[in-house]
């Protein structure tokens, strides 16, 4: 009987047990794992056999040393004291890391950060060994941290000490009850990328920054929205019609009495509009940031995997499908409809019938390749078949956790 490969996929391996007799079982062995737990006898036993690994961490424990594993997605907060045994991390999302966080017994045996780690530069030296696919930020250890859109009100001012503070993203000073001239007597100084100021605040507020601040003025009244998609009827009756969004946003659908409340807008991305939205944002002026995209109809955005039928497009008057993985046209579809009717922006992957391929190319942009349904069945059809021969000579073990 043949030898099989087999074939681990895991988050943690621990290779210390592996055996003379489990190496011999196998024709090859692959590992793909964020963290491998080996020790020196497991390195050199696996070295004179055919072992593949490919880990994102490599830790080396002894043999009896136990730890634990700590997945996190979102945002983390590393504190001193926050782990009593041993600890490998990975965090996708945000971390951020106290100036005390490694001070006495460091507990924290590794981390992998998909995202951003924050720290300041006074505990570089302490760090643990770290994997970072994403942004890593450091900052004076002198300065207090503030959230990553900071925003400096009446409040805040009141309760303000002398100090420097760093925020990550943005300073926002739109509170023109905030006394910003007590800040300057108690100097403060903010670090940040970026500052929105409230254009009665701004002669104030520059002293309070470095000259790598980007800074920004805006009107009296300027509301800041954190998690505004669209801007409708609703957005100005409740927020009024200076606004500040640092994300994209879609304007469709308002009557002209809504469009008129309109004063002022600054957006640090795109806004999708239709042909009456964009006439105001002309008339009212565009910020240099904002990218504007005229909708010619409907809009379809941020799908991973998308099937656009023939009724759907027939039963529109046009259609915008913008920032999807993946979109698949009905083949059904004759190719002037798709000319006439239809717009792909910025999707991963189209595909489509041969014959509406020379229509999609006309009415896409930025997409990442236009793919003949045909072709791509066929290709499905021999990496199956490719799949199927490699699957029978292998033996996959798929889990959290795995020891040898």
């Amino acid at each position: 009987m043949s030898k099989k490969t087999l074939k681990i996929n895991c988050e943690t391996c621990d290779v210390r047990g592996i055996s003379k007799e489990i190496l011999d079982a196998y024709k090859n062995i692959r590992i793909n794992t964020e963290w491998l737990i080996n020790n020196k006898s497991a390195a050199a036993l696996m070295a004179d056999y055919n072992v593949d690994i490919r880990a994102e961490n490599i830790m080396s424990l002894p043999d009896g040393q136990t730890r634990a594993f700590k997945p996190v997605n979102g945002k983390c907060r590393l504190t001193k004291n926050m782990f009593s045994t041993p600890t490998c991390m990975t965090v996708n999302g945000v971390v951020e890391v106290d100036k005390d966080a490694f001070e006495g017994e460091n507990q924290l045996l590794g981390i992998t950060v998909n995202g951003v780690i924050s720290y300041p530069d006074t505990i570089t030296a302490s760090l643990p060994p770290m994997t970072v696919n994403g942004l890593t930020e450091v900052y004076p250890g002198d300065c207090t941290r503030l959230p990553a859109t900071a925003v400096i009100d009446r409040l805040f001012v009141l309760r303000a000490r002398a100090s420097r503070y760093f925020s990550r993203k943005r300073v926002l000073m739109l509170d023109t009850s905030a006394d910003i001239a007590k800040l300057v007597e108690k100097k403060i100084e903010f670090l940040t990328g970026k500052a929105y100021i409230a254009a009665s605040l701004l002669e104030d507020a520059v002293s309070l920054f470095d000259e790598s601040t980007d800074l920004v003025e805006l009107p009296d009244g300027t509301v800041y929205l954190s998690d505004c998609t669209a801007i409708t009827a609703d957005t100005l009756r409740r927020h009024g019609g200076k606004l500040l969004l640092t994300d994209d946003v879609r304007i469709t659908g308002l009557d002209p009495y809504d469009l008129a409340k309109l004063e002022s807008l600054y957006v640090s991305g795109t806004v999708y509009a239709d042909e009456a939205a964009a006439e105001r944002l002309y008339a009212i002026g565009l910020s240099p940031e904002t990218k504007l995209f005229l909708l010619r109809g409907d809009m379809i955005a941020d799908r991973g995997d998308y099937f656009l039928s023939k009724t759907q497009l027939d039963d529109s008057r046009a259609l915008d499908i913008c920032n999807c993985g993946r979109v698949k046209l009905d083949a059904d579809m004759d190719s002037d409809t798709i000319r006439e009717k239809l717009t792909l922006r910025g999707c991963g992957m189209v595909v489509c019938a041969p014959e509406q391929r020379a229509a999609v190319e006309l009415c896409a942009s930025g997409c990442g390749k236009i793919v003949d349904s045909s072709n791509q069945a066929d290709n499905a059809d021999d990496s199956t078949a490719s799949d199927s021969e490699e699957m029978s000579d292998t033996q996959v073990i798929c889990a959290e956790e795995y020891r040898f």
